[in-house]
């Protein structure tokens, strides 16, 4: 699935004690952590997008009107 987010690689990377952020050998779970809430904060922007466009569908649906007649496809 295509994203914008970049791909970044690191090969043969030394970081200094000084520089390491939480425990050594624990960025898995901390990926794994952000990962997952940006996951649930994805899917509620996803729901909030989709009741846009269903209700954007729905007020156009009771709007037009077919054929010049007075009924609307909501109507049908």
């Amino acid at each position: 699935m295509p994203t914008d987010h970049a791909m970044v690689e690191l090969n043969s990377v030394r970081v200094p004690g000084s520089a390491v952020l939480g425990s050594v050998d624990q960025g898995l779970a901390i990926a794994q952590k952000f990962v997952h809430e940006n996951r649930i904060r994805q899917a509620a922007s996803s729901c909030g997008a989709a009741r846009y466009c269903l209700d954007g569908s729905i007020e156009r649906a009771r709007a037009r009107k077919i054929w010049g007649e007075e009924k609307t496809l909501a109507d049908n």
